[in-house]
């Protein structure tokens, strides 16, 4: 689940060199780009040009790392949630089913 406060806002920098806080829009519209373009399963040598058209597609707001970075983040963070709530889906089967 996304949150909206401070500890879902994390700063990184933009392509600028200026630090910037990622809000929960700019998580949601970085994945949509992601979606689009799908650059963790294209082959490696294709992958930056695709970051670069993310970028320029969120205005270049964040530099490519910062959103690769971000997006890994984000990842781990759905993905642990996401295995807490099968382990609790799990334990209440056990005892209810």
């Amino acid at each position: 689940m996304l949150r909206t406060t401070a500890e879902n806002s994390e700063s990184a920098s933009t392509s600028k060199g200026r630090r910037r806080n990622y809000s929960v829009l700019d998580d949601v519209n970085l994945l949509k780009e992601v979606i689009q373009f799908l650059p963790m399963c294209k082959p490696y040598k294709e992958r930056s040009g695709l970051w670069k058209k993310i970028q320029a597609n969120l205005k270049d707001r964040f530099s490519v790392q910062s959103m690769q970075d971000r997006y890994k983040l984000l990842m781990e963070k759905f993905e642990k949630e996401d295995m807490n709530s099968l382990k609790r889906y799990k334990q209440y089967e056990q005892l209810y089913m």
